[in-house]
């Protein structure tokens, strides 16, 4: 009984049912309806088969549906007769994903395409007030979510005929500026042909300030645990050339979600250039984010209290202060320039210096030394031979061979009974005698 001219009838004949629900209420009666099928299932009787509906609803899930539908209680029965055999057999959301997989990617259609959140030109002294045109196809992507694994999608881009103004799915592009979205998108645009769900990007969030997963095990997690390979059309000869494999650098590209975070909760509108590499478009909006942050972005950084801080008065009359700070056992640096107190960070966190002491590379690595090192030979001090000997030991103590000898001088046995007492200490390592006659 699928047909309009039957459903009709069964509404019919409850006086004043028509009248009151339409298509949006009978779909939401439908749709619940079928998720709800188990429970009204398991209400009937022993001796229910299950292979056609019961004539009557659990008052429960009947109250449920009248509250959920927005439909008044006394037509609930109704709607349940005129719904419950579609009801019974309703395999809709399965039959629009199977369709979606199997027919829709051959058009460009997809169960999770990508579209600009406008469609007006949104530009300030724009009075175009058409809509936005597409002038080009939709861009092959892959998207990374949580419940469906790496998804084949589409991802739309939609023109101002007047100012000429590029609408994204996460940002629009005027005159080689990106202006993001003021409402976070569900999806964050990661690469060129990459978009990864936010729900995914909290995921690896956690798992890196939970269980300290790097961006790479994070990226095999997901594409051993979740990414669904069965179903990725890799079959088709338009997918047949994509990758669908998350990548580490897809991960750290994800950052910036925390820059949208903090324009939204601010009320500001972040604007980054267009062009360039992705891994330094962000950079300057970081830098001014962390400099707020360090500054006034701490809740706490105005707190004081009398277990926290002290003030006394020394000898002189005047007052002074101390404040407790609480840190764990291990302090881990930040690469920073082999300068003291230079501010400027480091191109590379490979790099031992910024690019405005790149030329301390050359001289020799001894404190106080200004000779050029011996680059030629790969050495890092200059050719004098203490400096040399300060060197040749400092490489030689991270050998195990050496680090052994070490400690069996110390105990003076060839087999230490108790290695604790063979231990050295690492501030026996770092100091290192120049030879005698110095």
């Amino acid at each position: 009984m699928d047909t309009f001219t039957d459903i009709y009838k069964q509404l019919n004949a409850v006086p004043g049912l028509c009248d009151s629900i339409g298509m949006e209420k009978a779909m939401a009666f439908i749709q619940m309806g079928a998720r709800l099928k188990d429970a009204i299932t398991i209400a009937q009787p022993p001796n229910f088969q299950g292979d056609t509906p019961p004539s009557e609803l659990p008052l429960n899930i009947a109250s449920f549906l009248a509250s959920a539908a927005e439909i008044a209680p006394d037509f609930i029965h109704g709607c349940w007769t005129a719904f419950n055999d579609l009801i019974w057999r309703y395999d809709g959301d399965e039959r629009v994903a199977k369709a979606l997989k199997q027919r829709g990617l051959d058009g460009s259609i997809s169960g999770r395409m990508l579209f600009p959140p406008t469609h007006h030109c949104t530009e300030p002294g724009c009075t175009n007030k058409k809509q936005l045109r597409q002038k080009h196809d939709a861009l092959h992507v892959v998207l990374y979510t949580l419940s469906d694994g790496a998804c084949a999608s589409f991802a739309h881009t939609l023109t101002c005929d007047a100012c000429h103004t590029r609408y994204y799915p996460n940002y629009s592009v005027k005159d080689s500026m990106r202006t993001y979205y003021t409402t976070i998108p569900e999806t964050i645009q990661v690469g060129a042909h990459q978009y990864i769900e936010r729900r995914v990007l909290d995921l690896f969030i956690n798992l890196m300030l939970i269980s300290w997963t790097s961006a790479t095990n994070g990226a095999r997690i997901y594409d051993t645990c979740l990414s669904k390979p069965e179903e990725q059309p890799s079959e088709m000869p338009e997918w047949a050339g994509v990758s669908f494999k998350l990548r580490n650098e897809h991960i750290w590209d994800g950052r910036y979600a925390a820059l949208l975070e903090d324009h939204e909760r601010r009320g500001k509108t972040l604007r980054v250039p267009h062009t360039g590499e992705q891994r330094f478009r962000f950079t300057k909006a970081m830098n001014e984010r962390n400099a707020r942050i360090q500054l006034l972005g701490q809740p706490q950084w105005g707190h004081y209290c009398n277990q926290c801080l002290r003030v006394w008065e020394d000898e002189n009359g005047d007052l002074s202060k101390i404040h407790v700070v609480v840190a764990d056992g291990i302090t881990i640096g930040h690469p920073c320039c082999g300068i003291r107190h230079c501010p400027v960070p480091l191109a590379n966190n490979r790099d031992r210096y910024c690019p405005d002491h790149a030329t301390e590379e050359k001289i020799c690595a001894v404190e106080g030394c200004d000779v050029p090192r011996d680059v030629d030979n790969g050495f890092l001090t200059c050719s004098d031979p203490d400096h040399r000997h300060l060197e040749t030991v400092h490489k030689k103590r991270d050998k195990a061979m050496f680090q052994l000898r070490t400690r069996v001088a110390r105990s003076g046995v060839s087999n230490p009974e108790n290695a604790f007492e063979a231990e050295i200490t690492a501030e026996e390592f770092e100091e290192m005698e120049l030879p005698d006659g110095e």
